[in-house]
């Protein structure tokens, strides 16, 4: 199993990856180089995911079986960062986290918990890359969505 991780070595994409190293996959993780503590383990792939040209690169390194990504904030990116890949990524799984919950973190979470609403096309102006809580709802005033 080829596995690319974009993230990777940090909060949920640390447990993702040690996973899969466990099991024996051949791991590559895509991030900007800040932090690596897999380097022996993983085939370390540094790179920008807002730059096209780093995008190109990565997918140029490919194919795998899976692609994870974990740390996409904006969904404009995380859109061109799927379609960059789609070509050499048998899947692609986008996690996101308890930022998407209208209410993180000042009110307790469920299964029930209402989420931001937020439109497919938004750009980078549309909430803010952060780890800290509701960036969108912080920034914005956006009426509640009740669809789910």
């Amino acid at each position: 199993m080829r596995l690319l991780v974009l993230g990777g070595t940090w909060f949920v994409g640390h447990a993702i990856v040690t996973a899969a190293i466990d099991a024996g996959w051949e791991v590559t993780t895509f991030n900007r180089g800040t932090s690596d503590p897999f380097l022996e383990a993983v085939q370390p792939i540094r790179g920008d995911r807002t730059r096209p040209k780093d995008l190109a690169a990565l997918a140029a390194a490919g194919p795998w079986d899976a692609v994870v990504d974990t740390s996409g904030y904006v969904p404009t990116n995380t859109l061109a960062v799927a379609r960059a890949l789609a070509p050499v990524a048998g899947r692609y799984v986008f996690m996101s986290t308890v930022s998407v919950y209208r209410d993180w973190p000042v009110e307790p979470l469920s299964e029930r918990s209402e989420v931001l609403y937020c439109p497919p096309d938004a750009g980078p102006d549309y909430g803010t890359d952060t780890e800290d809580g509701s960036s969108i709802a912080a920034r914005f005033s956006i009426p509640r969505n009740n669809s789910s």
